[in-house]
């Protein structure tokens, strides 16, 4: 434990006050190597937790950088939720009038570079072995549903990132045809459900219940009947399991008004067998 306290104030925090991409990158590295020792996980976890609630904008951009390699080891909800902490203590972006009627829109590179942390956080989880996957992924799930309904900070960029987690596509260059999408291939079989399934339905409900956000679920949906409608064969399995989604969205649901809305966004997805077949069940 003494060479992690020596490695932690004689290097770590030195290189995180560098403001610099690869230092920061040095030192998710290095902690994504200490973070798999047992003995020294909670040092790691108290140490990124204690940057990203820093007033210093240098730790908290560290532990933005830093969950990238850590935050599989880690409880994933509370990476969400650390990110979130750091989403909360900045601004997007500041509008700078230029010329008279002339608005320029400055974005926030902490912002720009948080975005980026959580794709490439994602991408590493969705190579992981399926079960070990569906585990992390229930974690984020549910942080980024924390987020969605938080009071504080920006619960639009929660919304985004799950959306965007929603498009991830599962090794599309060792697949034959187009991948599937991560977060549909977690789905289990009909009459299961797992925490992660549970996590899912309470997310599309969200995302459902509201009319700002419910295109988010239409074009999520549609984007993964697409997917199951280029299979051509072998296509039952997944129906099936997106049947047993929807029909668990709509038993969740009590004001009696869900399963209109779940048809009405297939329809947008344009005429075809699997909406067709899908749409038959509903």
């Amino acid at each position: 434990m003494d060479d992690y306290r020596f490695v932690r104030d004689n290097l770590l925090t030195v290189w995180v006050k560098q403001n610099d991409a690869e230092y920061r990158a040095a030192v998710g590295m290095a902690l994504g190597v200490l973070v798999r020792e047992e003995n020294w996980a909670s040092e790691v976890q108290e140490l990124l937790c204690k940057w990203s609630k820093s007033t210093e904008l240098d730790e908290r951009w560290g532990a933005v950088r830093a969950y990238i390699y850590v935050g599989a080891y880690l409880s994933t909800r509370e990476v969400i939720a650390r990110w979130h902490d750091i989403a909360s203590s900045e601004l997007m972006g500041v509008y700078v009038e230029v010329s008279e009627g002339n608005i320029l829109l400055l974005r926030n590179p902490m912002y720009m570079s948080l975005m980026d942390a959580m794709m490439r956080f994602f991408i590493d989880v969705a190579q992981r072995p399926i079960e070990e996957k569906r585990r992390l992924f229930t974690g984020i799930l549910a942080g980024l549903r924390a987020w969605m309904t938080a009071d504080k900070g920006n619960p639009g960029l929660g919304i985004f990132m799950f959306s965007t987690l929603g498009r991830l596509v599962v090794n599309p260059l060792e697949s034959e045809g187009v991948g599937a999408p991560v977060l549909f291939e977690l789905i289990d079989e009909p009459l299961v459900q797992s925490e992660y399934q549970a996590e899912l339905l309470q997310l599309f409900n969200l995302l459902m219940s509201h009319g700002n956000t419910i295109i988010e679920a239409r074009d999520l949906l549609c984007r993964w009947v697409s997917w199951i409608n280029s299979l051509k064969s072998d296509s039952q399995s997944p129906e099936k399991r997106l049947q047993s989604l929807l029909r668990d969205i709509v038993a969740a649901d009590t004001s009696g008004r869900m399963r209109g809305k779940l048809r009405l966004c297939l329809r947008d997805c344009g005429r075809n067998q699997a909406v067709e077949r899908i749409l038959s069940e509903l």
